[in-house]
């Protein structure tokens, strides 16, 4: 997979952030107010990384399964 950089909210973020910051958020966080605390960014931009991540993560296993 390619190392695109997408800007969220004035914040750049490559795949591989993306994709480990969704995972850590799956694995250890209960709200995405907590979530967002711990990374320092704003909760609309921490729900934006979230979806995101959820997303480049989702395209990296179903493209694995092909």
């Amino acid at each position: 997979m390619d190392e695109r950089i997408h800007n969220i909210n004035g914040t750049l973020f490559s795949i591989n952030e993306l994709t480990g910051m969704y995972l850590d958020w799956f694995n250890n966080f209960l709200t995405v107010n907590a979530f967002a605390t711990h990374y320092r960014l704003r909760e609309d931009t921490a729900s934006m990384v979230i979806k995101e991540g959820r997303e480049m993560h989702e395209r990296k296993i179903f493209y694995d399964l092909v």
